[in-house]
């Protein structure tokens, strides 16, 4: 039976926020989230790739809306003082409330930059750290196989500096070597690759990989390059969402626009609800796709019920005095922040006002 669409009370278990952002626009997210029909959302920290503001929002957006969710993110720019490392930090913003840890340290870009291997001596040891602790983590490993291809990337991609067949960029199988070395390693770890892992191209492999170990799943967030291969063979992947339904989660990448009534990625969103809810034409951005159609059971488990067990059954309460004392070491020690809005969120958080 084909699923309608409608309210599930849907989880959007990937979203984002800048740094530069105002408070006015963070205070927009959650309604943005409830106009597209999702009861609650996991904000994912990005302080790996850009700064520990990120890390600050993370706990703003806990503090500001309870129903939410937050993923910290490892800061490898702050030196928080003796014995103070990533991996430590990341520890202490799980305690004050954060609900799990995003990785970027694997897309090409920050792998490039940073220079840190899921297999380097430090990063294996955050992971033990996280594992023995049962703390979920979002990783992004890889970007579309297109990026690597000069006759297929696109232009978008290559206006965003996401062409990694020149220079030193680290190879996508190269990154899917060292990831499948760390699972092995890391066999409790409970991770969610996002983007599908990239895999989409090669379901068969995705397939290998979800029976190998059974502690991983994969999010069906947009790039939309997924759902065209979804499209190419309805049939097929509504049998393979099927029988894989407890090790898919929801998520959209959205980020909030500087106006609170207005979502850049609304037609992204729209795209997603009807491919995987309707049969039939999904029209999006001048193409037409068709849509998977998946059965009740199916939809409720990738669209709610996984990101329930996955975060949690309800999301962490914020531990609002550790918290202000996070954001003032944060003051002290960070070379890297937004300072302007650091402060605001930490002057907002002490006072305890207009918390929901």
């Amino acid at each position: 039976m084909t699923a309608k669409t409608q309210n599930w009370d849907w989880i959007d278990a990937h979203l984002h926020a800048e740094s530069g952002m105002p408070l006015t626009v963070l205070d927009s997210i959650d309604a943005m989230e409830r106009r597209n029909g999702y009861a609650s959302w996991a904000f994912a920290s990005l302080a790996a790739s850009r700064d520990p503001t990120q890390n600050a929002i993370a706990l703003y957006l806990k503090w500001r809306f309870p129903n939410a969710y937050a993923l910290a993110g490892f800061d490898y720019q702050t030196d928080y003082g003796p014995g103070s490392t990533p991996a430590s930090e990341i520890l202490e913003l799980i305690a004050i409330g954060c609900d799990g840890v995003k990785c970027i340290e694997q897309k090409p870009t920050t792998r490039i930059r940073l220079g840190l291997s899921p297999l380097d001596p430090a990063f294996d040891q955050a992971l033990t750290a996280l594992e023995a602790r049962d703390i979920p983590v979002l990783m992004h490993v890889g970007d579309p196989p297109t990026f690597w291809d000069p006759e297929r990337v696109p232009d978008w991609a290559r206006a965003n500096g996401w062409f990694y067949a020149e220079g030193d960029f680290v190879d996508l199988e190269d990154l899917y070597t060292e990831h499948e070395e760390m699972l092995g390693r890391h066999p409790g770890l409970r991770v969610l690759f996002a983007h599908f892992f990239f895999m989409s191209p090669s379901p068969e492999r995705l397939a290998d990989w979800l029976q190998r170990f059974p502690n991983m799943n994969v999010d069906v967030t947009s790039g939309s390059e997924m759902y065209y291969d979804f499209s190419r063979d309805p049939a097929f992947w509504r049998g393979f969402m099927r029988e894989h339904r407890s090790r898919i989660i929801y998520g959209t990448d959205s980020v909030p626009a500087a106006r609170s009534d207005s979502l850049p990625g609304d037609a992204i969103n729209r795209m997603q609800r009807e491919m995987l809810s309707r049969t039939g034409p999904v029209h999006y951005d001048g193409d037409v796709l068709e849509g998977l159609g998946l059965d009740t059971e199916t939809l409720r488990a990738i669209t709610k019920l996984n990101a329930e067990r996955f975060l949690g059954a309800k999301p962490k309460p914020l531990d609002r005095e550790r918290a202000v004392a996070w954001l003032d070491r944060l003051l002290i020690h960070a070379k890297t922040a937004n300072r302007e809005l650091v402060t605001e969120i930490r002057g907002k958080i002490a006072s305890g006002e207009c918390a929901e």
